[in-house]
């Protein structure tokens, strides 16, 4: 497998509209001392859409010199643009790429863009697709095995992020060569209960040991894990977060880039108020 475990979707800190490596590693290091060994850089929590190509190549010139493991979110809406990251991710250590499809147009050879992306990146690479169907378009499973059969190794997985549980552990049984993330806090101990091998998730940014407790078999933060999820995702999602970040560990509130809303002051009340309901 190429990840395994607890992988938060890392959070991308930003100070009066500029990336704070400084904190970016502060968060880290917090990371790491509750039994993190690896992160998804740039992914949807990460705000990686937002980025320009050279920020996204800071992020990972940073992480690739932290204590740390990452696979790096490279998905743009321009091919050459993916391909030109994913090299970069690969060359500076990432053990794998994630790529979500690309938007605005409509698809219609989505396995042909995935392949013209795969025959760009050395053999070593190691790519896992982005099936997060809210956002962007599905993962088909046909598409899976065209890339399979073709490149073999070099697809690691995928992550889904559909929030339907039965779809993962579908893909599990029907891929066990691949990797198989699941991206929804609230399945994340039925999931490993199941057998799976790997969450990438948004809350686990400020809940770590919570996740690794269900990994463990420790199904009793399933509840609060799930509370906290709910409570986010009624809210400017992103910025929830980086408040819940501040409360749980100190590390200094940093903020959203537009076109994502900050909380307001309501807002703001309701996520400490009801965090602090939630953990008791």
């Amino acid at each position: 497998m190429i990840v395994t475990g607890v992988l938060p979707a890392i959070l991308t800190p930003f100070t009066e509209g500029e990336l704070d490596l400084g904190l970016l590693g502060e968060h880290v290091d917090w990371l790491h001392e509750r039994g993190i060994h690896c992160v998804n850089l740039m992914g949807t929590t990460g705000e990686g859409q937002s980025l320009s190509l050279d920020e996204r190549q800071r992020l990972i010139r940073f992480l690739s010199g932290s204590k740390l493991d990452f696979i790096a979110g490279t998905g743009c809406t321009s091919l050459p643009e993916t391909i030109v990251l994913s090299l970069y991710a690969v060359e500076h250590g990432a053990r794998a790429v994630l790529v979500v499809p690309p938007s605005y147009f409509d698809p219609g050879d989505l396995t042909g863009w995935f392949t013209a992306l795969l025959e760009a990146l050395p053999d070593h690479a190691r790519v896992m697709l982005y099936h997060i169907p809210r956002l962007t378009y599905p993962i088909a499973d046909e598409t899976i095995r065209v890339l399979v059969d073709r490149f073999g190794p070099m697809l690691a997985g995928m992550k889904d992020s559909s929030g339907d549980l039965e779809h993962a552990l579908r893909w599990q049984a029907e891929f066990p060569e691949l990797t198989v993330a699941n991206g929804n806090d609230a399945a994340a101990g039925p999931f490993f209960a199941a057998g799976g091998r790997a969450v990438i998730t948004a809350c686990s940014n400020v809940l770590p040991a919570e996740l690794e407790a269900l990994r463990a078999g420790d199904e009793s933060p399933q509840a609060f894990v799930s509370g906290v999820r709910e409570l986010v995702f009624s809210l400017p999602t992103h910025a929830a977060l980086k408040l819940l970040l501040n409360v749980v560990s100190g590390i200094a509130r940093s903020s959203v880039r537009p076109p994502l809303a900050e909380l307001t002051r309501e807002q703001e009340e309701l996520v400490v108020t009801r965090f602090a309901e939630l953990r008791g």
